[in-house]
């Protein structure tokens, strides 16, 4: 079977950017994502009749070539923030609609990518659930978050670069909830010693969908916790918000944003006996906070396809 032009593994923002650019460029581009839509952390989840925003609800730039790429695919009017500040588009829809947006006219394929391994003429496979026959590329681009891509490289008994171990995740729990009451009476500032800021999302039928989002160091320190325990505890610091409001369905999500322990500032790592083989996303590149890492994706997805599309494989 001919190879593809490019694998991308991983659906999220970096892996969207990176095939939507190259498909329009006119590559054979073909997308593996474990997840039964794309999106990554742009996602959508149904609470109890409501829909929820569970990742990222806008995005905050300051490369004008980011905004000008997310402007022409998306419809983004990124609002101007004072002078030095990055600008901000917030979505006019769900997350999912977003995402689904950003993959338009993509090749989109469900699978769980393991391993990997080399061909002839320099093609890489890619191994979907541990076994059976490859996926050929003739460049692969791992956009997963970078502790598990290398993991996938290890699997694959290649070299790995452990100065990517620098990149760590910053860790968020998030409390999805579905309300209804007329006693309704939150506390003005929406937040407690753990919840450290609510989203509010009325709904016609007069329930109320809420995101609650836990501090950083709270779901840093009960990360390991089952998340049960970590559902029941979020929902109690939700009652001190909400009073005797009836709590229809809830569900807890945890996230994580790269951030970088020493700065990197290359956009990308593409590996050095493997060049067909590159890893993006937000790990990677300038700036380092957490608000930043939608536009640290895209700006690696620019970079990797940019460099592919002048030096394939």
């Amino acid at each position: 079977m001919k190879p593809w032009d490019v694998l991308v593994v991983g659906a999220g923002v970096a892996g969207l950017t990176v095939a939507r650019q190259l498909t329009e460029q006119g590559a054979q581009v073909l997308v593996l994502d474990k997840s039964h839509r794309p999106g990554g952390r742009l996602a959508t989840k149904n609470v109890g009749g409501l829909s929820l925003d569970s990742g990222c609800t806008h995005i905050r730039a300051a490369d004008p070539e980011v905004r000008r790429l997310l402007t022409g695919w998306l419809g983004a009017t990124f609002v101007e923030a004072p002078e030095g500040e990055a600008a901000e588009w917030a979505f006019p829809h769900s997350a999912r609609d977003i995402a689904e947006q950003w993959a338009y006219g993509l090749k989109v394929q469900r699978t769980h990518v393991t391993h990997l391994v080399t061909g002839d003429a320099g093609h890489i496979g890619v191994v979907r659930h541990g076994f059976g026959e490859p996926i050929w590329g003739r460049s692969v681009v791992i956009t997963a978050p970078v502790p598990q891509a290398q993991a996938m490289i290890a699997y694959s008994d290649l070299v790995l670069d452990y100065a990517l171990d620098e990149v760590h995740y910053a860790k968020k729990q998030v409390l999805l909830a579905a309300l209804e009451g007329d006693s309704l009476d939150p506390d003005s500032h929406w937040s407690t010693d753990i919840i450290e800021s609510v989203r509010l999302r009325p709904h016609h039928d007069g329930s109320l969908g809420i995101e609650a989002f836990a501090s950083d160091s709270w779901s840093e320190a009960t990360w390991d916790d089952d998340a049960t325990i970590s559902h029941g505890r979020l929902l109690l610091e939700l009652g001190l918000l909400v009073g005797s409001a009836r709590v229809l369905d809830s569900q807890v999500m945890r996230w994580r944003y790269a951030q970088t322990a020493s700065p990197r500032s290359e956009p990308y790592w593409r590996h050095p006996d493997l060049p067909g083989l590159w890893l993006a996303g937000d790990g990677f590149g300038y700036p380092t906070d957490a608000d930043s890492s939608i536009e640290r994706a895209v700006r690696s997805g620019m970079a990797v396809a940019s460099d592919l599309g002048s030096s394939p494989g």
